[in-house]
């Protein structure tokens, strides 16, 4: 009671530096939500002058009115999950750190269909994380050997990066239901603050 949710996740045995490096931003994730939300918004008004077609106009508009009415639940939804998002990362490390390494097998059982809203949503976060790694390939690289070397690992992991794309990208895409917009606006929504992401 009155602890913030990140003290609930067992990470003793995450190296302290980069523990108050997630810390600070999951502290300051309401401020990286609104920066995303007024990007995304500017680039979506910038954009709409490039456009030719009535069809992409009409897109952008009701992407940017679900933006603009919505974007105190969409900002509060981008902090939300990214917090909870790099807090689940922090937990799998803090466990695979526990855990001997091994070469584990899928076996056929474990294997399932997904739906084609599920497949969508990969496919849209993996457009996410390609933009960022091609935006900030350099930084994300340094980030990568950063968190390597303070784990003591040996070899670069994706895994071992709390603050990999990945765990933003599927922040965001967990966010934008809050707009509740069909499957066209959503992939312009994404595709656009992505773009801001990145």
């Amino acid at each position: 009671p009155g602890l913030s949710p990140r003290y609930a996740v067992p990470t003793s045995n995450i190296a302290p530096l980069l523990k108050a490096q997630c810390d600070h931003v999951i502290d300051t994730a309401a401020d990286f939500a609104r920066r995303i939300s007024q990007g995304t918004l500017s680039a979506l008004r910038n954009s709409s002058a490039e456009l030719n077609t009535a069809m992409d106009r009409r897109l952008i508009f009701t992407v940017a009115e679900a933006l603009q009415i919505h974007h105190n639940a969409f900002d509060q939804a981008v902090a939300h999950c990214l917090k909870n998002q790099i807090l689940e990362a922090l937990s799998q490390l803090s466990r695979d750190m526990r855990l001997p390494t091994s070469t584990s097998r899928i076996s056929i059982s474990e294997l399932s269909l997904v739906s084609d809203d599920e497949a969508e949503a990969t496919v849209e976060t993996s457009r996410i994380v390609q933009l960022v790694k091609l935006d900030a390939e350099w930084e994300l690289a340094e980030w990568q050997s950063c968190c390597a070397a303070v784990l003591g690992e040996k070899d670069l992991r994706a895994e071992s990066n709390p603050l990999r794309p990945e765990v933003y990208a599927q922040a965001l895409s967990d966010a934008a239901r809050v707009l509740n917009l069909d499957t066209p606006p959503r992939q312009l929504l994404l595709r656009v603050a992505g773009q801001v992401l990145a």
